[in-house]
């Protein structure tokens, strides 16, 4: 299905066009107050993890710049409509709910992007919108398909390289895995995609070894809204030590570097909790049955689902804050949201090497990096768990002001929006002069 929409029109320009880098080009007017469709495979509203947050802060960058979006998504487990705002329209994709806890996800996502591409059609064929900006991959072989019917510029956002977390399931194969990801990696190319903005360098970097011009690409990285998670220096940490994790639980969140991990740390700390915030999922539920066998799980919380404004209260008063990955591509390449999150209200990060955030954080003292093994990782926590907390307020503070500066969505997607319109502008000049 996916290689079928990622047929490319291939010319001898096109191709001399990606092989040999060209002199740069003058800076084209901003594409202002057009209408932009806005695809994503996740709910819009409200946020239900992995970059959905991000969709409706472009939105509305985009409105505040005068443009009119269109927004086509899925309606999810939770899915209502968006706070009433001029110049937005949501149009519920209608073949079928799509969550992250769906059932079937896997074949919904397969077939996700031609069902898109009809339907979008039939709404958008005699009327279409000035520009398309998609997220993540399954959207964006539909934007190219929609490209090349309407020729409308295209921005493609990758929030994450998808495939690359099948790496870990047990019944993939790995060379299907990593076809699979050179196969969504060179979508940017095969496209011909106007731009692509990047959640990390790390991926940045990949986009454009897969032959996409890296002058087209922009990582913009993966943000917070420092309205809601806010440094506070005068609340009180918890009075036991208490490590958490947040976010969407899913099986390269609580894989066996986090399920060892885990047991290690209530072995070796006899007052330690750990709180998971978040839906019980079920690799969460397979770690903590195993703890509660072990005679460990008296000391484990398991909150349930929090609403996004919520989360922060949840998390501040954790002396440590878990980011146990499992290595693969799509965890080297992603810029973790929780890892963000914990450094804006003042926790101490412990998280495996990922390369994504590596990249980015490298020389942060607040977050402490260990190999990909259930004892490194536990040995870093009881580390950090023994760090007197006077000495690290400072570090706290800046680190709390650093991705409140550089990583709050506003400054994130006015940054996106700048390098979408200018890609567009580009695109318009050039489909003008060719006529």
């Amino acid at each position: 299905m996916l290689f079928w929409l990622a047929r490319a029109r291939y010319t001898p320009r096109a191709m001399e066009a990606h092989q040999k880098p060209s002199a740069p080009a003058p800076k084209p007017a901003r594409f202002r107050g057009g209408r932009w469709l806005l695809l994503t495979h996740e709910p819009f509203w409200p946020p239900s993890g992995g970059g959905s947050a991000e969709a409706f802060y472009l939105a509305k960058e985009l409105l505040r710049r005068g443009s009119r979006v269109e927004v086509m998504a899925p309606e999810g487990e939770r899915s209502a409509s968006p706070p009433e705002t001029p110049g937005l329209r949501v149009r519920p994709f209608r073949g079928w709910r799509l969550g992250r806890y769906s059932r079937f996800r896997p074949l919904r996502y397969l077939f996700y992007p031609l069902k898109l591409v009809r339907e979008a059609r039939a709404l958008f064929d005699r009327n279409p919108p000035d520009a398309i900006l998609a997220q993540h991959a399954l959207s964006c072989a539909a934007a190219g398909r929609l490209k090349r019917a309407w020729g409308a510029p295209a921005v493609f956002n990758y929030l994450d390289c998808l495939a690359g977390y099948l790496e870990r399931w047990p019944l993939m194969p790995r060379p299907a895995a990593r076809a699979l990801v050179q196969y969504e990696l060179a979508l940017p190319r095969r496209l011909e995609a106007d731009a692509a903005l990047a959640v990390s360098d790390e991926l940045a970097e990949r986009l454009a070894q897969n032959g996409f011009p890296a002058s087209r690409i922009l990582p913009i990285y993966y943000g917070f809204d420092a309205e809601l998670f806010r440094f506070d220096p005068n609340s009180p940490r918890s009075p036991e030590p208490l490590a958490v994790m947040h976010g969407s639980f899913d099986r390269h969140h609580i894989g066996p570097i986090a399920m060892e991990a885990a047991r290690r740390l209530l072995r070796s700390h006899p007052r330690l909790r750990i709180r998971f915030v978040g839906r019980v999922t079920g690799p969460l539920r397979k770690l903590l049955r195993r703890l509660e066998k072990d005679g460990l799980g008296r000391r484990v919380e398991a909150t349930g689902f929090a609403p996004y404004a919520e989360v922060a209260e949840k998390i501040r008063p954790a002396w440590a804050g878990l980011v146990p990955y499992e290595d693969s591509t799509g965890a080297q390449c992603a810029f973790v949201a929780k890892a963000v999150e914990y450094l804006a209200v003042g926790v101490p990060t412990i998280c495996t090497n990922l390369a994504g955030l590596r990249r980015f954080f490298g020389k942060e003292p607040m977050i402490r990096f260990a190999a990909f093994d259930p004892a490194a990782f536990a040995e870093a926590v009881l580390a950090e768990l023994e760090t007197p907390p006077e000495t690290r307020a400072e570090a706290a503070r800046k680190a709390s002001a650093r991705v409140a500066k550089e990583l709050d969505w506003r400054t994130i997607c006015r940054r996106a929006i700048d390098f979408a319109e200018a890609a567009a502008a580009r695109a318009k000049t050039k489909s003008e002069e060719g006529r």
